[in-house]
């Protein structure tokens, strides 16, 4: 076991600012330790005490941190788990509803962006966060408040709140092995980026309460959903937000897609969902809303007009794709394509019922050697054909 160099003085009392879960400040008793050298060395951060991590301090080891413990972080100070290759560490803080794990800014005026939080990288294993307040961080942009690549964890019933930026980043090949439960209050931006590949795994009963134009961002350098598989995206208080093209397909079965009734996906800039894109691999998307809970293809800009995003294109290994009670808007950036391309799929691969395609800037619909039932389809202000071959 390691033991931390801690400040003499308040070597029998530290008392501190503590940030609770009201934002009542409140003044607990315990010992105060400087964290400012790597750990290399297994530890437990015990209850009561405040931990007050200095720089970047990088972890090789793991650590278990006891409900009621409060980790400060000083001015751009992070904590980094494996940071280097071959090397291992893990990180359990599981609070209690009465003794969540407050991780804080050491300023004594905290404000969004003072320190650069949590850091997991590729030999980060099994950590765990659960009712634990992750405040005041973000300072590195890149990576918010929590930040993950080639790695897993669970987190459950956390508080994330005060975060300039984004909250939580999520990379290359990352995931949650759990994500439910979660609370985000005054995230500047995104509450969570991910790739499209991973964002099955945010679990039910988060509230994500996102400032205008942000939500689940689907970040864009991992657009290929090439692993074979079936996933779904889940509802959400917030939108997925797709600013460039995401590609549904793999070899064999490929990838079926499903996105749950009731979903909002919000595109922008180059935004475009395509199914079956390469040759010889298939894909599959089923978006199956329903008339009480549709599911809402739609623009992200700030001022709504037509043409904002491309929109939904199918290709010839697109077959059993299944669309109904779906509203397509603001589409149609790219005349060639419409708001909805079907390319070289033959007849009736793609079923779209009981659905609306409304304010595109080209055609609603475009087929190209492919043909389909569009007859439950309403059409609404569209500056092209309702449905016109290429």
């Amino acid at each position: 076991m390691k033991f931390f160099r801690f400040n003499t003085l308040l070597a029998l009392m530290a008392i501190t600012i503590f940030f609770g879960c009201d934002d009542k400040k409140e003044n607990p008793v315990g010992l105060l330790f400087e964290i400012n050298e790597d750990i290399t060395e297994n530890t437990v951060w015990l209850s009561g005490n405040i931990y007050e991590v200095s720089g970047l301090v990088r972890v090789d080891a793991d650590i278990v941190i006891e409900p009621g413990t409060t980790i400060r972080f000083k001015k751009d100070a992070a904590l980094e788990l494996a940071y280097w290759d071959d090397t291992y560490a893990t990180l359990k803080a599981i609070g209690t509803p009465d003794k969540p794990i407050l991780f804080t800014s050491a300023s004594a005026t905290p404000a969004p962006g003072d320190h650069g939080g949590i850091r997991l990288y590729k030999g980060a294993s099994d950590c765990e966060f659960s009712h634990c307040i992750f405040e005041y961080g973000g300072s590195d942009e890149f990576c918010g408040t929590v930040y993950m690549i080639e790695t897993e964890a669970r987190f459950s019933a956390n508080q994330f709140r005060h975060a300039e930026g984004n909250a939580i980043i999520l990379k290359e090949n990352a995931e949650f092995t759990e994500f439910s439960g979660n609370e985000f209050t005054n995230i500047e931006m995104h509450p969570v980026t991910i790739y499209p590949y991973s964002a099955h795994t945010i679990g039910t009963g988060n509230i994500f309460s996102p400032n205008y134009r942000y939500g689940i961002y689907l970040d864009g350098a991992g657009y290929e959903m090439n692993k074979a598989g079936n996933y779904t995206w889940a509802a959400h208080d917030a939108p997925y937000v797709i600013t460039d093209e995401i590609r549904v397909n793999a070899e064999g079965n490929g990838v079926s897609l499903t996105i749950e009734p009731g979903t909002t996906l919000k595109f922008s800039n180059n935004g475009k969902l395509s199914v079956a894109y390469w040759e010889g691999q298939n894909g599959k998307l089923i978006a199956e809303g329903t008339a009480d809970s549709p599911i809402i293809f739609t623009s992200n800009e700030p001022t709504v007009q037509k043409g904002d995003w491309d929109g939904l294109i199918f290709y010839d290994g697109c077959i059993g794709s299944s669309l109904s009670h779906c509203q397509i808007n603001f589409a149609g950036r790219n005349d060639y394509h419409g708001a909805f391309l079907l390319y070289n799929a033959g007849n009736n691969s793609v079923s779209l019922t009981h659905s609306r395609i409304a304010h595109s800037k080209s055609h609603a619909i475009r087929v190209y050697q492919s043909s389909m039932d569009y007859s439950t389809v309403l059409f609404e202000d569209n500056d092209g054909d309702d449905y016109s071959e290429l």
